[in-house]
């Protein structure tokens, strides 16, 4: 299976709900990325909050582009975490 990445700073209240759909969804590998430890212009500092990445894919979340990366407000349904879990096992 392909691993996951969650890219989240400290503080953010769809981080915790998140990991936890991943694993809802029967994620096994998610590498937790704390961009709050990043040095300053690491690429994943440039990351939304929470930010869900499966070999460099973008699945939620978002890179910005010159600057910080912001909050990811919407959160994805359970179904649509399935399908990720899904793609990472084919």
């Amino acid at each position: 299976m392909k691993q996951f990445k969650l890219i989240y700073f400290t503080g953010c209240p769809n981080a915790k709900p998140t990991k936890r759909l991943l694993a809802q969804a029967g994620a096994e590998m998610i590498e937790e990325i704390l961009q709050d430890n990043l040095p300053q212009g690491h690429v994943y500092k440039e990351y939304s909050s929470p930010t869900v990445v499966l070999d460099e894919e973008v699945l939620f979340g978002a890179q910005s582009t010159g600057g910080n990366g912001g909050c990811s407000l919407a959160l994805p349904d359970l179904e649509r975490a399935q399908s990720w879990v899904a793609l990472a096992r084919s």
